[in-house]
């Protein structure tokens, strides 16, 4: 675990709820909208109910759901970091050896999702890399397929902002699925 020394210290910056807020509502694809009371009252829920143990949490992985043709479509799996920053996943891989993953990742903040896209792997070009800042929750993420079984691999490092404490931050290093 590592304490990054960059970071607000009590404070966080002016308009931070309401710039989730607006995230998390985009992602509610028309059932409703999340305000900035809201999501900072979900989000303090979420810190006073987290436990600080030093790893991340990794939801199990449920084994690969159903098959179309040459494609295997599997998910939705998580992990977790303290209960207060999540990432989850869901896609479909077809056809070794030359194969394609569709990828749908999203970031959630106490509960409510902050960022969503659809990521295309293939032998070309197969690792995908992105670093986040959402003031409350940082890190980086790295999804890659590897090895001659296919297998995804997400690694990267999340950071969860607690008040007084700073950041609290989990290396993650993890395989939930192969495909060969």
């Amino acid at each position: 675990m590592t304490t990054p020394d960059e970071g607000p210290s009590t404070e966080l910056p002016a308009g931070t709820w309401e710039r989730l807020a607006a995230l998390a509502s985009e992602h509610l694809e028309g059932r409703g909208r999340v305000t900035a009371s809201e999501l900072k009252t979900a989000y303090e829920r979420a810190v006073r109910n987290a436990e600080l143990a030093d790893e991340v949490e990794f939801l199990d992985a449920p084994p690969a759901r159903s098959a179309e043709g040459d494609c295997v479509n599997f998910g939705p799996f998580e992990f977790n970091l303290y209960s207060v920053v999540s990432a989850g996943f869901e896609g479909q891989f077809c056809n070794p050896p030359n194969w394609s993953l569709r990828l749908k990742a999203w970031v959630k903040v106490a509960g409510y999702t902050v960022w969503e896209e659809e990521i295309n792997l293939s032998p070309e070009n197969y690792c995908y890399s992105r670093e986040f800042n959402y003031s409350v929750a940082k890190g980086n993420l790295n999804i890659c397929v590897q090895g001659p079984n296919y297998c995804l691999n997400i690694s990267g490092q999340a950071c969860a902002w607690f008040p007084i404490i700073g950041w609290k931050c989990g290396d993650f290093d993890w395989t939930p699925i192969c495909f060969g």
